[in-house]
């Protein structure tokens, strides 16, 4: 009988922590918010938003609307660094630099440096045996920050352009968004989901053009004295003494 008890005991105390760890709230929709958004303030999945509440993909979430959302029920998964360093023996050959040999093997300079205590601007010699590490290099990928999306009714005169410039994105970013295609005609009163601030202007900078530098002639003074100096004297023509004519 005691064992009974003692089984019973242990099995509620194992599922304590169960329950603890899969409890639900419930959470109102406020305007702008996603199943995605939702689903990361709660640390959760889309899909266990979705199976709480009965949703199917793609079906549009109301400002106001109640869901019921389980939290914590997501665990990031870490890769166990469980293998050991692998090391390999390389024979330096004619031509090889430190860079060539760690590009080989998926590692860096340094590592390499490191496992044979080389100095920084040592030189390799042909022949010579060293020790490199393998796989020890990850390149690192740039993780994207989560888009917001907002939800926007369509008014009378707006197209897909004026939408797109309104929250500062593209119309191929709406489009892909709402499973629109080129030319489909967009209701008034229909609901889109439009990312915002997706778009980037690139800013080009003009360049400034270099002065002019004007320069003052210079009044030509001796020319201009030359000029004082001399005087035209008039020129006296005569014919025949009847008539004379000055110039």
């Amino acid at each position: 009988m005691n064992k009974i008890y003692t089984s019973l005991f242990s099995f509620f105390v194992l599922l304590g922590p169960l329950q603890a760890k899969s409890k639900t709230i419930e959470h109102k929709i406020k305007s702008g918010e996603t199943l995605y958004t939702v689903a990361h303030e709660n640390h959760t999945t889309i899909e266990e938003v979705r199976k709480a509440n009965g949703l199917v993909k793609g079906e549009t979430l109301k400002i106001g609307r109640v869901l019921k959302v389980p939290t914590d029920t997501y665990i990031a998964k870490k890769k166990a660094n469980t293998s050991a360093l692998v090391m390999v023996e390389h024979s330096i050959e004619n031509g090889e630099t430190l860079f060539t040999v760690a590009h080989k093997y998926h590692t860096t300079i340094e590592e390499v440096r490191k496992t044979n205590g080389l100095k920084k601007g040592e030189v390799l010699k042909i022949g010579r045996i060293l020790k490199v590490p393998k796989d020890t290099y990850v390149a690192k990928i740039k993780v994207k920050p989560p888009v917001l999306m907002a939800k926007h009714s369509i008014e009378n005169g707006e197209t897909l352009f004026t939408v797109a410039r309104k929250y500062s994105t593209t119309v191929e970013e709406v489009r892909k968004a709402n499973g629109l295609v080129k030319g489909d005609i967009l209701k008034i009163g229909r609901v889109i989901e439009v990312p915002k601030n997706t778009y980037v202007a690139e800013v080009v900078e003009k360049k400034k053009k270099p002065l002019k530098v004007v320069r003052k002639a210079k009044t030509p003074k001796k020319t201009y004295k030359v000029a004082k100096k001399k005087k035209f004297k008039k020129k006296k023509i005569c014919k025949e003494k009847v008539a004379c004519i000055y110039f």
